[in-house]
């Protein structure tokens, strides 16, 4: 697999080829970026399992180079270079078929939570240990059980509560009152 670099205004792209065993394709959305080479360096320690294939120092940016490369994960930091967040989700999602996860600073339910109804697939807080963007494995750990019964687990509490997934999970938690 060739991989090419293009450098320009804030954006780096890298495409690739795609098959069985291809790994997760992500792009990066925010302004500063120290931050976004720290979280390159954070994912691309993953791979072959992850590879970072484009950075955007705006969401305007962002939603033409998913245009392009189709990345199937996008993490945005909405609180630094994305202007028109709330817009951009539906479009990624649903034009371009990515997953949509938000880094954010604030703590404000309300904020989170619109983030997941307009599409987001989760949110996770900028205080959080790294392992948080990229795995179940903390989560496991912490619950002193492994990774397959963890989803099991989450299996089945979906199918109590007739959620399809953690986004919808999350939606009921919080409109029940269960969240934190």
């Amino acid at each position: 697999m060739r991989i090419a670099y293009r450098y320009a205004g804030g954006v780096r792209t890298q495409r690739g080829g795609a098959g069985v065993g291809t790994p997760i394709r992500v792009m990066l959305v925010g302004e500063y970026r120290v931050a976004l080479f720290g979280l390159d360096r954070l994912i691309n320690e993953r791979r072959p399992a992850m590879e970072i294939v484009a950075t955007a120092t705006s969401c305007t940016l962002a939603c033409t180079l998913a245009g392009q490369i189709l990345p199937h994960v996008v993490v945005i930091d909405p609180e630094h270079g994305c202007e028109n967040v709330g817009e951009i989700i539906p479009t990624l999602v649903a034009d371009y078929g990515a997953r949509v996860l938000m880094l954010v600073g604030q703590r404000d339910q309300s904020i989170r939570e619109s983030f997941v109804l307009r599409g987001a697939s989760g949110v996770v807080q900028k205080d959080e240990a790294p392992e948080t963007l990229l795995n179940n494995k903390s989560l496991a750990t912490s619950l002193h059980i492994g990774e397959h019964t963890l989803r099991n687990h989450l299996s089945r509490i979906y199918d109590k509560l007739d959620v399809p997934n953690r986004v919808e999970l999350y939606v009921f938690a919080t409109r029940n009152g269960l969240t934190t």
